[in-house]
């Protein structure tokens, strides 16, 4: 049956019935465009942002298994916490203070690197008239402009290669914030 994680526990949905791998692969070809189904055939793997009706969004991860289409998927949340909404330590907010630096933050899958990193463009999006180019691998957040203008640019789907969205960028705006 398809399963949710809730609080981290896997729950079974068994009410459902037990998808096929035929039901997969026609879930799996319904979420994607044409592009992306034959990326997921070439590559036999694939990430991508997919929005439901403008009312939820999700990160979706197909990929095969014993010769079948798997499908995960996670909700992301369409509005955008603040810092202090995420309970992260203030000093976070030193972060978005230069004009220029460099910022990694790593960790485990779903906890929390894109939200934080979320956070803190839009803080600086409401703070600051600056030039911010994001590029994913897929888009999570939709941005608005406020103050400053934030340009997205997501994997295969906008560019080909991160070095090549980077060499773009400077190219465009040597005083870019990344």
């Amino acid at each position: 049956p398809p399963i949710l994680r809730i609080s981290r526990r896997l729950v079974p949905l068994v009410r459902y019935k037990i998808l096929t791998g035929e039901d997969t692969k026609e879930l799996g070809l319904a979420l994607m465009e044409p592009t992306q189904q034959e990326r997921l055939l070439t590559r036999k793997e694939i990430d991508f942002s997919y929005t439901f009706d403008n009312k939820a969004r999700f990160r979706v991860n197909i990929f095969f298994q014993k010769s079948e289409i798997s499908i995960s998927m996670r909700q992301i949340q369409m509005k955008i916490r603040t810092i202090e909404e995420l309970n992260l330590p203030p000093v976070t907010h030193e972060f978005t203070r230069p004009a220029q630096g460099f910022v990694i933050i790593t960790g485990p899958s779903s906890h929390g690197k894109s939200t934080t990193l979320a956070a803190m463009i839009d803080e600086i999006n409401q703070e600051k008239s600056m030039h911010i180019i994001t590029i994913e691998d897929p888009i999570e957040y939709i941005f608005t402009d406020n103050k400053s203008i934030i340009e997205q640019r997501e994997l295969y789907q906008d560019t080909l290669s991160f070095a090549g969205a980077l060499r773009a960028a400077f190219r465009q705006d040597p005083d870019v914030i990344m």
